[in-house]
């Protein structure tokens, strides 16, 4: 979603754009420039796509173990 609100423009980019904004999460961005606004957007939703990722996608690697260990 784009908007200018007293020389400010405003872009939310959401991964579910058929719900409401409540509901979405959506990133944000704001800048008097309308490129600086959807960039500020798009790397506020990179950030929270990558820190989704590595919450999610983090898995503890288990290495095996010798038959013997010696402390």
């Amino acid at each position: 979603m784009l908007f200018c609100e007293d020389g400010e423009w405003l872009c939310s980019l959401s991964q579910q754009p058929n719900l409401p904004i409540v509901l979405a999460e959506p990133a944000e961005g704001s800048h008097p420039v309308l490129a600086l606004a959807i960039l500020r957007a798009f790397v506020g939703a990179r950030a929270r796509s990558a820190v989704t990722r590595q919450l999610i996608g983090s898995v503890p690697q288990i290495h095996p173990v010798p038959a013997f260990v010696v402390c």
